[in-house]
């Protein structure tokens, strides 16, 4: 396999773990927000709000890695990159 089918297969197993990996810390909220609104009688209240703080974990988890992958990826042939000034804008 070329270097750039390698780099290309590592970045859908990137995009495809972020995915996977907020779907589950949702569906692990949901879950365990269900299973409190049982105990204390509030549905679907504490579902709803373990379901977004899943969410929000997985968007936590994924945004830095998304940088990081960004940063370490290569210019693309034919492209500049912009001046500092316009990079902070």
């Amino acid at each position: 396999m070329t270097d750039d089918k390698k780099s290309l297969v590592s970045q859908y197993a990137a995009a495809g773990d972020a995915v996977i990996g907020i779907a589950v810390l949702s569906g692990l909220g949901a879950w365990g927000g269900f299973w409190l609104d049982d105990k204390i009688h509030t549905t679907p209240w504490c579902a709803i709000g373990f379901a977004m703080a899943g969410m929000m974990l997985g968007l936590t988890r994924m945004v830095p890695r998304a940088l990081k992958e960004d940063k370490a990826s290569p210019m693309p042939k034919g492209l500049k990159p912009l001046p500092e000034d316009e990079q902070s804008k």
